[in-house]
């Protein structure tokens, strides 16, 4: 709330009309999160008393309790009390008004530890901490809910455990380190391809979806999410480098390569087979199907060992 900060003072200009909150929605990421927890705040925060304009009578903490909670006034009339505290300052001394003093016989001392200074402009501070900001820390430990853990927690976990377990990794996955390292496996270079983009793209998807069912209100379905996580991950496995070098004499060298890709996922496979002086012997291509682009990669592997059999 300190409004020399140009982020807070950004996000007191949209959310904020004349010191209340905006009924309206408003498209910002960081006050979608804040409003839940708004009021919690609001409740835990009290006002340090200045020059009095900004601290309205009422509906404001400024003496550890509202006065509308003290005189039980009911809510339908609070948006009807607009009397700022300053009406009730003379220099850095309160004035109060002998009706509100019969109405509330607790406030004279509830006051009477309150320091004033009306050269000053009034401030919001945080109740739970000893300078009155409120850190990131704190906002985050206030935050969290005491209770048992969440069902989807666990089952983030057991993903991440059984993806580990498919790339025999026998590793503990107690952390977000634990989860990244799945990546750093011991394998060729377009295996490592595929399986990061794949595990990118599954993280990249399902934030879109969250994205657009909360800020947009739009529910993707989830087949389409795991279609378009596996159209990107073959994508990914198109991706190789390849480099030649001398054959020995007397052998003949083949070059084997395999790509899927378009709508329909068509796949194809081809063989370059050169004498040791790179001479061009013959070159195949094949159409597989609609396959994918790791079959591609043993088909044409396969088909070149047979080619090469066939023809002694």
């Amino acid at each position: 709330m300190n409004e020399m900060d140009s982020r807070t003072a950004i996000i007191n200009a949209r959310v904020f009309m004349n010191g209340k909150v905006r009924k309206s929605h408003v498209f910002s990421s960081i006050w979608t999160g804040c409003k839940e927890v708004f009021s919690y705040l609001m409740k835990h925060s009290m006002w340090t008393i200045g020059k009095g304009d900004k601290i309205n009578l009422w509906h404001d903490n400024w003496c550890s309790q509202t006065l509308a909670s003290l005189l039980h006034i009911p809510a339908d009339r609070l948006p009807m009390l607009k009397t700022d505290i300053n009406s009730i300052l003379c220099g850095n001394s309160f004035f109060l008004p002998n009706d509100l003093i019969r109405r509330c016989l607790a406030l004279p001392n509830l006051i009477s530890s309150i320091n004033v200074n009306c050269h000053n402009e009034d401030m919001l501070i945080w109740m739970r901490s000893e300078s009155g900001e409120i850190s990131i820390k704190e906002a985050y430990i206030h935050s969290q809910v005491h209770g048992p853990g969440s069902v989807w927690g666990n089952i983030y976990w057991q993903v991440w455990k059984w993806l580990s377990s498919m790339l025999n990794l026998i590793s503990r996955i107690d952390d977000i380190e634990d989860c990244l390292n799945v990546m750093n496996i011991a394998s060729s270079a377009q295996c490592k391809v595929v399986i990061r983009a794949s595990i990118m793209a599954v993280i990249n998807c399902i934030w879109r979806a969250h994205n657009q069912a909360r800020f947009q209100n739009k529910n993707i379905p989830w087949r389409t999410t795991c279609s378009f996580i596996y159209s990107i991950s073959l994508l990914a496995g198109n991706s190789a480098t390849r480099s030649s070098t001398l054959t020995i004499r007397g052998w003949t060298k083949v070059n084997v390569d395999g790509a899927s890709g378009g709508v329909p996922i068509l796949a194809a496979c081809g063989r370059i087979f050169r004498y040791h002086l790179w001479n061009h012997v013959g070159s195949f291509a094949s159409n597989l199907g609609n396959e994918n682009a790791l079959f591609a990669e043993f088909m044409g592997t396969i088909l070149a060992i047979e080619h090469a059999h066939a023809h002694g």
